[in-house]
């Protein structure tokens, strides 16, 4: 199945506005992949990186401190990014509240692969509050 949109974020901290992210995507006609927390099975991994595979897209929600574990080798978000970043695709950083200029960008051992998967691409601000759905949908 071919996805237009695939979505990463860090799941604590990103849950809810992820959702909703989601959800509004889904509405304006994008088929989006998010992985629901589903439980990750043996399989698990390889569904994330075939959906990546799948995309045109991928969107990251950054919420804070959401790239603060990308230095452990093992980090499923370091995972996602880097594949995309293999594969060349189009990433864009969607922050939540300008979280991702709050924590000073980029975190200091943040590898370089997840660093140029966002190098040339727009980043969009998300803010939550009244005006949540307006700029979702911008």
């Amino acid at each position: 199945m071919a996805y237009d949109i695939f979505i990463s974020y860090r799941q604590a901290g990103g849950d809810a506005v992820v959702r909703e992210i989601y959800l509004r995507l889904e509405h304006l006609g994008y088929n989006v992949f998010f992985d629901h927390n589903d439980a990750a099975g043996p399989n698990w991994l390889q569904r994330i990186y075939k959906a990546i595979e799948e995309s045109k897209i991928i969107i990251f929600v950054y919420t804070p401190k959401a790239l603060d574990r990308c230095c452990e080798q093992e980090d499923v978000v370091r995972k996602e990014l880097k594949y995309a970043y293999d594969l060349k695709k189009h990433c864009i950083m969607v922050e939540v509240n300008s979280a991702f200029h709050n924590d000073g960008g980029f975190p200091k051992d943040c590898p370089l692969e997840v660093k140029e998967a966002f190098k040339k691409h727009t980043y969009f601000d998300v803010s939550t509050g009244m005006n949540q759905s307006l700029t979702i949908e911008r």
